[in-house]
């Protein structure tokens, strides 16, 4: 189980880390 939550709390914070790169650069999203 603790591994499995330091896994998930780890792509957590790539999730975060790719949202803070988007918003630092913005790109049009085709609907």
């Amino acid at each position: 189980m603790g591994a499995a939550m330091e896994e998930s709390a780890q792509g957590l914070d790539e999730d975060l880390e790719a949202a803070a790169e988007l918003e630092s650069a913005p790109k049009p999203v085709p609907d």
